[in-house]
């Protein structure tokens, strides 16, 4: 089910994006804060605005398997080099919830 875009879904975390990613899998999500500061729209996953949501999710799968392969592992690597204990976590948002003042 499509995310209305409200506060509330804003507030979310990108921990699903993260997961599918360590997974080599694609994300679809909606333009929420979260997705939008992590996802590079056809790059590491894929994002919808309002009313897209549909169109999007058939031009995926119209998507030849090596294309949607390539955007899984260009995930994965992204979350590698940026959510993971051995990067250092760079990530800020993870940084300021673990106290880094640094992070700001």
């Amino acid at each position: 089910m499509p995310l209305d875009k409200n506060p509330f879904n804003n507030a979310k975390s990108n921990i699903k994006f993260i997961e599918a990613a360590a997974a080599g899998v694609p994300v679809l999500a909606r333009d929420c804060d979260e997705f939008v500061r992590t996802i590079t729209d056809g790059e590491t996953g894929f994002i919808y605005k309002e009313g897209e949501f549909l169109e999007k999710l058939e031009r995926i799968y119209a998507m030849p398997r090596v294309g949607l392969a390539k955007i899984g592992e260009a995930a994965r690597q992204y979350t590698l080099k940026n959510f993971t204990v051995e990067s250092g976590v760079n990530d800020k948002a993870v940084l300021a919830m673990l106290g880094d003042e640094n992070a700001a």
